[in-house]
């Protein structure tokens, strides 16, 4: 099932400058742990959610995976496809969001459902990635929730005493 959404795809073009590129990858995945830390912000019609890490890499990878934990349910996801992601923006907010927001439009797009997220170099105007999943299969995969976007509003990324800490909210 292939889901595609003018505005995504707009977004994607004016603001998102991102190479994707697909490539087998082994039987083990990628050797990256998978399961990170967030949580759910209490918002009205809307999802927001909460992580922290102790590097901007760290965190980057904390968003994917909320992301797409908050949008699909049940079911193993296997490391079949992997895919390099390469995202810019202009400061840390704006890049988060178009590193999110392109994630989004490869889940929209190509059906590739993702777990495995490895962040390679990552600073404030640029994320480079390596990111690994398996194409959607509505047998073994549930969508728990259709996420549109992910929004500027009350967008949050800063960096603290601990490390990094980001507030996002996603349009469902």
């Amino acid at each position: 099932m292939i889901m595609f959404y003018p505005y995504t795809f707009l977004y994607v073009i004016l603001n998102i400058r991102a190479v994707l590129r697909l490539l087998p990858i082994n039987q083990n995945g990628m050797g990256h742990e998978v399961r990170k830390k967030y949580s759910i912000m209490d918002v009205t019609a809307d999802i927001g959610i909460i992580t922290s890490a102790q590097s901007l890499k760290e965190l980057y990878e904390n968003a994917a995976f909320a992301l797409f934990d908050i949008m699909c349910d049940g079911g193993e996801v296997r490391r079949e496809v992997e895919a390099e992601v390469i995202v810019e923006g202009d400061d840390a907010p704006s890049t988060m969001v178009n590193w999110l927001n392109e994630l989004l439009f490869i889940f929209e797009t190509r059906s590739l459902l993702m777990v495995d997220f490895k962040v390679f170099s990552a600073d404030s105007a640029q994320v480079k990635a390596r990111v690994g999943g398996e194409e959607f299969d509505p047998s073994r995969h549930k969508v728990a929730r259709h996420v549109k976007a992910v929004t500027y509003h009350r967008l949050k990324v800063m960096q603290t005493e601990g490390g990094w800490e980001a507030e996002i909210l996603l349009d469902i």
